[in-house]
């Protein structure tokens, strides 16, 4: 459910497919390393290493697949304030997270992020709902609620 059930009908790009499963991977190998290797650095540090590592992956395939033309000025500027704030911003917050409440369930936002992004694409971007969106995010959702759940263990 990572890439869709629609990942498979032949009609998606392998490299989109590619870059999502790329991206997935990232997501947790930064947790695993802000929660087990460098706990003592910095959030805005790791953001800073993180977002390199991301540029120096994506840089090959951002080449072949670039455009003919450069983007307006407008474009662009958009594109760096979206990166910049937003984006940044909620990495800082993302290993900050991690930081204070633990790997396993700082975690879940990246898979709350991907089930509100998928359906505020279904309501504002009118989107298709699909099958695979209607088995994967009750199952998100359901997984969220119980990984994040604080477990009672009886003292006997």
């Amino acid at each position: 459910l990572v890439i869709g059930i629609e990942s498979f009908s032949g009609r998606q790009s392998l490299v989109a497919i590619f870059m999502i499963l790329v991206s997935a991977m990232g997501y947790a190998w930064a947790v695993t390393m802000v929660s087990k290797k460098i706990p003592h650095i910095e959030p805005i540090s790791i953001n800073g290493l993180a977002m390199l590592f991301t540029a120096i992956v994506y840089l090959p395939l951002a080449i072949l697949t670039a455009p003919d033309y450069l983007p307006s000025a407008k474009v662009l500027g958009t594109i760096l304030a979206l990166g910049l704030f937003p984006t940044a911003l909620a990495f800082i917050l993302f290993f900050q997270l991690i930081k204070d409440i633990g790997a396993a369930r700082g975690s879940l936002v990246t898979y709350l992020n991907t089930a509100f992004a998928v359906v505020l694409g279904v309501i504002i971007l009118n989107e298709p709902f699909t099958l695979g969106i209607a088995l994967g995010l009750p199952l998100v959702l359901i997984g969220s609620y119980f990984a994040g759940r604080k477990t009672i263990t009886s003292a006997r």
